[in-house]
């Protein structure tokens, strides 16, 4: 897994005979840093994409060397980097829901030292289409999001339970919720 891991950006490009932009890679919240993976990412000319997950929930975000650490190997990239930190927050299906202030603190955290020592990381918060009642609880505030993303699945049933059926749901009007309430966020405006 190692070995494709560090080859896959430029796999990818020669497999669809296209140039990407960015690619994606999940890292826990903990993980060690993805040296190899970003290096690659960088060779073939596009942007680090890192989705960065405490999924031992938020009591292990801290403001300590492991989090600085990170942040300045992410400085050291000389790249642009998204940081999608946190992500689904809004869904039960995560470690770091259910508590919508500890998560703003967090992200608060996450977004200062990255200001401080990675001014080069872009913090991409994203939400999930559904449920929608509580995405506003969970904003971290325009000072703290440089980016808002949304995750949508279309999908013929939820979860793979033929009860859950999702033919109906129409990805432009999960996309609403999120564009109605964040489209004016906008990369650097804090």
């Amino acid at each position: 897994m190692q070995l494709l891991m560090v080859i896959w950006p430029n796999l990818i490009n020669e497999l669809t005979g296209k140039k990407h932009a960015s690619f994606f890679y999940y890292v826990g919240y903990g993980q060690p840093f993805p040296e190899k993976w970003i290096e690659e990412v960088k060779s073939v000319g596009a942007i680090p994409h890192i989705a960065w997950e405490p999924n031992d929930g938020l009591d292990v975000v801290k403001d300590d060397e492991y989090l600085r650490t990170f942040a300045r190997r992410l400085r050291e990239t000389e790249v642009p980097v998204f940081l999608r930190f946190a992500s689904e927050m809004n869904g039960a299906w995560t470690a770091y829901t259910g508590d919508p202030e500890k998560y703003v603190e967090k992200w608060r955290l996450v977004h200062d030292v990255m200001e401080e020592e990675a001014p080069n990381v872009i913090m991409v918060w994203t939400v999930f289409t559904f449920p929608q009642s509580n995405i506003l609880d969970y904003y971290p505030g325009d000072d703290y999001v440089d980016w808002v993303g949304v995750n949508i699945y279309n999908v013929v049933y939820h979860n793979n339970d033929t009860r859950q059926k999702a033919a109906h749901e129409d990805p432009l009007e999960l996309l609403d919720f999120v564009y109605n309430n964040f489209r004016n966020v906008v990369w650097g405006g804090n």
